[in-house]
């Protein structure tokens, strides 16, 4: 049990915020398309209206 806590304990904080980095900017990129994607579709609703 305690393995998994002391997981981060030889890393750098470097290494940690890559970590963190490595799943976060997929989802920043994931949402920001979606917003792009969004964005048109928004305009035209407005446009139509």
């Amino acid at each position: 049990m305690n393995l998994r806590l002391n997981d981060n304990v030889g890393d750098t904080p470097i290494k940690v915020w890559a970590k963190k980095l490595s799943w976060a900017l997929p989802l920043f990129f994931l949402i920001k398309g979606l917003a792009w994607l969004a964005v048109p579709f928004i305009s035209a609703l407005y446009v139509l209206n």
